[in-house]
């Protein structure tokens, strides 16, 4: 094993890590220790378990400021803006499907229905939720991983990232209850998102869809 393949081991076994103690805390499972002492949601809906774990080390890890094209739009081409719509469109076409599913309509359910005053207090509560943990997902998975698993399998970077990153990702949603339905649809999101961060050497685009969907999802339970 060469040493880029060693350090993207470690690399994934951290993730995993991290991933079974966020599921096993959200599970609130507690045994054979109480692993809801992992459980940092503050009532905002800041999880500051998932801030710390898929952010705040990774970022003293790989020290991104090395190559901050990765979080730019210099490596972008005009093609690039017809992904991120095409992209976006694919999202928005699975959010929609979220009212035709009952399994994922049972889900996200509608708040449609509800007083204004609880409307809010749930997109509210739901944008601090996932201002804590989307830069650090994304910054762990479409940077750190990515970028690790290109460097450790040169001859074929794109296959070694999208082999195993949208798996972990899958993987991780089945251990939150998610579902295979979702978990599917991460494999195929995450293939693309996956595969164009390796090909661009750019992981802002990847957010910038990822944050779409999640948008998208509290905006059409709120709404519809």
């Amino acid at each position: 094993m060469t040493s880029p393949q060693r350090h993207a081991a470690l690399l994934i076994a951290y993730t995993v890590a991290v991933y079974a103690v966020d599921s096993l805390a959200t599970r609130e499972v507690r045994v054979p220790i109480d692993w809801t002492v992992f459980a940092w949601r503050h009532e905002s809906g800041f999880d500051l378990f998932k801030f710390v774990f898929w952010l705040v080390v990774p970022v003293m890890i790989a020290q991104p400021w090395r190559d901050l094209g990765w979080f730019g739009v210099k490596r972008w081409k005009r093609v690039d803006l017809l992904a991120l719509g095409g992209l976006c469109l694919l999202g928005a076409i699975a959010i929609v499907a979220v009212a035709w599913i009952p399994a994922l309509r049972a889900m996200y359910p509608s708040l449609a229905e509800y007083p204004d005053e609880v409307r809010w207090q749930f997109a509210s509560y739901a944008l601090v939720w996932l201002c804590s943990w989307l830069i650090g997902w994304e910054f762990l998975h479409r940077f750190v991983l990515a970028r690790a698993l290109a460097e450790a399998f040169p001859r074929a970077p794109m296959l070694a990232a999208c082999a195993i990153i949208p798996l972990m990702e899958a993987a991780y949603h089945l251990a939150q209850g998610k579902g295979l339905i979702e978990s599917g649809g991460v494999i195929v999101f995450g293939v693309l998102l996956t595969a164009y961060a390796v090909h661009r050497r750019n992981a802002l685009l990847p957010f910038l869809a990822h944050l779409f969907v999640e948008l998208a999802l509290i905006g059409f339970m709120v709404l519809v």
